[in-house]
């Protein structure tokens, strides 16, 4: 007799009830999607004569470098990347590595540098590599690495003059600043301890005998930034000079008997003897950027109530300053007595009294932009350089 199978009601699953709202929330989200895509296909169709016409404006300013350019030059992109002139080479540093390229292209240098804020300070003789922070310091040349300068606390800032001496401002767990100099050699040839001061930046001549720190102070409860002057073949300091009122962040000499002391409120050029020798207020603006050499210092200025107005500014060693009405300055270098301007969209070549050298030049998504010797300006872009003659096609012509 066959068995029969029953089933069991009670192992039966009743019927799942399909949630209505789950299948609206997709339809929903579907319908989002296409209209996002559909809203970016439209937008390219109506826009696209100015999506053109931009790719065409960027196009164009890579195409100087392309087709204008005595030199091209190729290098990784890379968003921690920092440029400097070393020479008339272009000097990259970022977070792995730092590499050094000559005018005509070729990887000169190249090392491994591991840092997480990498910086680097530059001379006719040197270019220092180190990390902001650490106590060693990578002394580099031309062609190779040189050796290391280890100093007995966290680096505050290196500044070298074009000789090769190389002056080191750091902390040390007994002092609250030391400010040690080397010579080329990378010998240790001064130190100077401070218990009394917070010192924030340096500066060496141009023949090494003299140096010069910004030091924070207080005067009844006031604070003040005070610039000392030191002669290396002293063992205390020179003089004195306090400029009340400002914060000095950058400190440059032009010759070996006066500097350049640039403040968040004003700059002051200054004796090595602790004399103002002038000053160039400028309370009501922010500085934007600035650049040195020893024959002039340039400034970016910024209107800071309205950010409209800016111009700039040239500073010397014994002549007045210079102003120009210049809007939407990114970027300024100055070099052999060239200054060159990177705008928004264009860049120029002027002397340091601002007279013009070139045209303007239409230019766009440039990251930098610095003047070599001769006037010739190298311009960076993101993953590629070149430098290019902006100043012969203009001399005996009339520049407008």
């Amino acid at each position: 007799m066959n068995a029969t199978s029953y089933a069991n009601p009670a192992s039966e699953k009743p019927p799942v009830k399909r949630d209505r709202r789950l299948d609206l929330l997709r339809f929903l989200q579907q319908l989002m999607l296409f209209c996002m895509v559909a809203t970016i296909v439209l937008s390219a169709y109506i826009f696209r004569a100015d999506i053109l016409e931009a790719y065409a404006a960027y196009r164009a300013s890579v195409q100087l470098v392309e087709s204008r350019a005595e030199s091209r030059i190729n290098f990784e992109p890379d968003s921690s990347n920092i440029f400097a002139l070393y020479g008339n080479n272009l000097a990259v540093l970022n977070r792995g590595t730092y590499k050094l390229y000559t005018p005509a292209g070729d990887e000169q240098l190249a090392i491994q540098y591991i840092s997480a804020n990498p910086a680097m300070s530059v001379s006719d003789t040197y270019v220092c590599l180190y990390n902001r922070g650490s106590a060693e310091i990578t002394v580099t040349s031309l062609t190779s690495t040189v050796g290391k300068i280890t100093v007995s606390g966290a680096i505050i800032s290196v500044s070298q003059n074009d000789s090769g001496c190389i002056a080191v401002l750091h902390d040390d767990d007994r002092y609250r600043s030391v400010l040690s100099v080397y010579d080329p050699q990378l010998n240790l040839i001064y130190q100077w301890k401070t218990s009394e001061y917070y010192l924030l930046t340096a500066a060496l001549s141009p023949d090494g005998k003299t140096l010069a720190a910004v030091a924070m102070t207080q005067d009844d409860a006031v604070f003040i930034t005070r610039v000392i002057t030191f002669l290396l073949e002293e063992e205390s300091y020179h003089a004195v000079c306090d400029l009340p009122g400002t914060l000095v962040t950058r400190l440059q000499f032009f010759d070996n008997t006066a500097l350049c002391a640039i403040g968040n409120t004003r700059a002051c050029v200054i004796t090595t003897d602790g004399k103002i020798r002038y000053e160039f207020p400028y309370s009501g603006c922010s500085l934007r950027t600035c650049a040195f050499d020893t024959a002039a210092c340039v400034l970016a200025l910024v209107d800071r109530t309205s950010g409209l107005s800016s111009y700039l500014v040239s500073l010397t060693a014994d002549r007045e300053p210079v102003t120009l009405d210049a809007s939407d300055v990114r970027w300024i270098d100055v070099n052999d007595g060239y200054v060159a301007i990177l705008y928004t969209d264009t860049a120029e070549i002027r002397d340091t009294a601002f007279n013009k050298l070139s045209a303007p030049v239409t230019i766009f998504n440039v990251r930098r932009i610095f003047v070599t010797d001769g006037g010739r300006a190298l311009v960076v872009y993101t993953s590629e350089a070149g430098v290019v003659d902006l100043v012969t096609p203009f001399i005996g012509r009339e520049v407008s």
